[in-house]
């Protein structure tokens, strides 16, 4: 199994993979460049994998990850996206979508909501 995410494990830090198991690590040899999840959670560790599956390169700018209730928050760049504990290749598609989108058109955002069936809830900024 490939790691998706670094954490704190047991009091060192720890890689999970997509079902938020630790794996062997030894972080005095090398740390690899992983989001961060404050505890191991197989949910967050799902939708990261998910994320790595469809989009290398969103999976790449995600610094941290953490469950929020049922949800899973991702801090991708200053920005927050939020799914479902079990959000569809097209959920997480239409995010990226909408978030292209903004930044063609030079709209700031604070976060996309893609927890709801056929929608993108943004959340502007304030101003």
């Amino acid at each position: 199994a490939s790691p998706v995410a670094i954490t704190a494990g047991n009091g060192a830090m720890a890689l999970v993979d997509d079902h938020g198991r630790a794996l062997p690590f030894d972080p005095s040899v090398s740390a690899p460049d992983l989001p961060v999840m404050a505890k191991p959670d197989s949910a967050v560790a799902q939708v990261l994998a998910l994320v790595r599956a469809v989009d290398p390169s969103l999976f790449a700018r995600i610094s941290s990850a953490w469950r929020n209730h049922k949800d899973v928050v991702l801090q991708v760049d200053s920005r927050r996206y939020w799914f479902r504990a079990n959000p569809s290749a097209e959920a997480i598609l239409a995010v990226i979508a909408v978030a292209a989108d903004l930044d063609r058109k030079g709209r700031d955002y604070m976060e996309l909501d893609g927890r709801f069936e056929g929608q993108v809830v943004v959340r502007w900024k304030a101003a």
